[in-house]
């Protein structure tokens, strides 16, 4: 009995980088809204002021909210108003859609430059904070041009 050969993997070719700063712009203004209701929200549950462990937990009830929001809107096909706009779409390198595992992925790794950032500023100072953007800085030297959460979670950000 012959076994055929494996499937190619068709690789999708990366939005442009001017609608990847598009969209990166445009979702940050959904993401501050998004932001702010949470943190109302949050604010008067600890009655008006957060310290000590209701900041803590402020700022985890933050990441989880907004992690949600982008799992959410990533899965399934779904694109964020901010894709729509700009017309782009996340996919695998396969083109299928993200799963929540994809999806969480990306989202996660998409902390490691404000998580390196934020160590490097309390080592450091103020030079640290350079490394903010690493993820996006990471287009300039990828084979591919892609981000580095993209590339660590296996998506690609690509216009429809």
């Amino acid at each position: 009995m012959e076994s055929s050969p494996a499937p190619k993997l068709t690789l999708i070719a990366p939005a442009p980088g001017f609608r990847r700063f598009g969209a990166f712009v445009h979702e940050g203004f959904f993401l501050v809204a998004l932001v702010f209701i949470a943190m109302l929200l949050v604010t008067r549950l600890a009655g008006g002021e957060l310290k000590g462990y209701s900041r803590t937990i402020g700022q985890v009830f933050l990441f989880l909210v907004m992690g949600g929001y982008f799992i959410w809107q990533w899965t399934n096909g779904r694109r964020t108003l901010a894709q729509k706009t700009w017309s782009l779409a996340l996919r695998t390198a396969t083109g299928a859609t993200l799963d929540v595992r994809s999806a969480a992925l990306r989202y996660l790794t998409a902390w490691i430059g404000p998580a390196m950032a934020l160590g490097a500023y309390t080592a450091i100072g103020r030079g640290g904070l350079a490394l903010l953007l690493l993820n996006f800085a990471w287009i300039f030297v990828d084979r591919d041009g892609q981000t580095l959460h993209d590339r660590i979670a296996g998506t690609r950000l690509v216009r429809v």
